[in-house]
């Protein structure tokens, strides 16, 4: 396995900064696409005004194709359930009515 030094000069760091690629997908389903609208905004460089990236523009559509009731997901949804996702309000100290 062959590692790369960590950039050093301002050189090696604009070297660098060219090389980056950011993902400008809708995170669905565990990997990047885009948005099925085909929709996009400007991510902006508050600074500069420059724009950074055009980035997917994730709709209803987006979250409705992963979780929906007739979705069928390629991949299952695993993990821990987030407390608040019961709906049942004891994390937040609410009565479960």
């Amino acid at each position: 396995m062959t590692t790369t030094a960590a950039p050093t000069t301002l050189a090696d760091w604009t070297e660098h900064a060219a090389a980056v690629r950011p993902r400008t997908g809708v995170y669905v389903d565990g990997g990047f696409r885009p948005a099925e609208s085909g929709a996009t905004f400007d991510s902006v460089n508050p600074a500069t005004g420059d724009v950074l990236a055009r980035v997917a523009s994730a709709q209803a559509v987006d979250v409705d194709a992963r979780w929906s009731p007739h979705a069928r997901p390629s991949a299952p949804v695993t993990g821990p359930v987030a407390p608040w996702a019961t709906g049942d309000g004891s994390c937040c100290g609410w009565p479960n009515w």
